[in-house]
């Protein structure tokens, strides 16, 4: 009788384990198809700065729409309202600033659409084969960048590098891992080994 008990529960075990697993396997999925998301969240939270290349588009305007590059001073001159600070703000804010700008006195109720057409270049110094100035490529890794500068000299710490960027806090320097993402103005430095 308790050999049969044993027997009914092991079993009851064993189908309730699979029941979870599946279900654990089941959520998966749901979480690897929710990760293209984050590209959203990232493009909502890239900060734009000196350098980007950007194409504006105010609808029914030829006049205004155009390709515009942030200046030095950080904004951009559109027709009509001369310069407007951009270096810092979103793609959103940047946008609203323009229609706020546009509207009511040059344009009633403006449709205005933002698209980043050239990221702000990166530098990459220190032990690589041609340290230097590099256009950057969404979605790239330090390794990556690494590699557009010829690569690591033989005297390269290969697993990692010095970033310096630009936040919301300020200017930050952290050291960060091969297969850590390069934003657009980053600097990179790869040290060199002592041993």
């Amino acid at each position: 009788m308790r050999t049969k008990q044993s027997s009914l529960l092991l079993i009851a075990c064993t189908i309730f384990l699979s029941l979870g697993l599946t279900g654990c396997a089941g959520v998966q999925p749901q979480i690897q198809e929710n990760n293209p998301a984050s590209d959203v969240v990232q493009e909502k939270t890239y900060l734009l700065g000196i350098g980007d290349h950007l194409e504006i588009t105010v609808y029914g305007q030829d006049q205004i729409s155009g390709k515009y590059i942030i200046d030095s001073n950080g904004e951009i001159a559109l027709p009509l309202i001369q310069s407007i600070p951009a270096k810092g703000l979103s793609i959103s804010e940047l946008k609203d600033n323009i229609q706020t700008a546009l509207s009511p006195k040059y344009l009633k109720d403006p449709k205005v659409s933002i698209q980043i057409i050239k990221y702000r270049d990166i530098y990459i110094l220190g032990e690589v084969r041609n340290p230097g100035k590099f256009s950057y490529v969404p979605n790239m890794t330090l390794l990556q960048a690494i590699a557009v500068a010829g690569g690591h000299t033989y005297r390269a710490q290969e697993d990692r590098a010095e970033i310096t960027r630009e936040t919301q806090e300020g200017v930050q320097t952290f050291t960060a891992p091969g297969k850590s993402f390069v934003e657009p103005g980053d600097t990179i430095i790869v040290k060199r080994r002592w041993f």
